[in-house]
């Protein structure tokens, strides 16, 4: 093995290690937590660690999101019930200042 397969395989991995990295953070910012700070804590996990943090924040991320996600989502296109709300247009008559 030359000097050229061992810079190629250190090459390799590190940059699979910051695509992991940015793909764990990415993931960290759009999935919701059970607990607030969770999110701060495996984000500085993941940036410290290297390599072993994504790995180990992929391997537990299932038991850290919550079990129903409340967030609010748009309406499927499909769905007739589910028009934009509406402001009435404004009226002059109204005005009671």
């Amino acid at each position: 093995m030359g000097p050229e397969v061992i810079l190629f395989f250190f090459a390799f991995l590190s940059l699979g290690s910051f695509v992991l990295t940015i793909w764990a953070i990415v993931d960290i910012i759009q999935k919701p937590f059970k607990k607030k700070n969770d999110k701060i804590l495996w984000a500085v996990v993941v940036l410290a660690i290297g390599l072993i943090g994504p790995i180990v924040y992929f391997f537990n991320r299932k038991n850290l999101y919550l079990d129903n996600d409340h967030r609010e989502y748009l309406p499927d296109l499909e769905d007739e019930w589910g028009e934009p709300q509406r402001q009435p247009r404004y009226n002059e008559s109204d005005d009671y200042v």
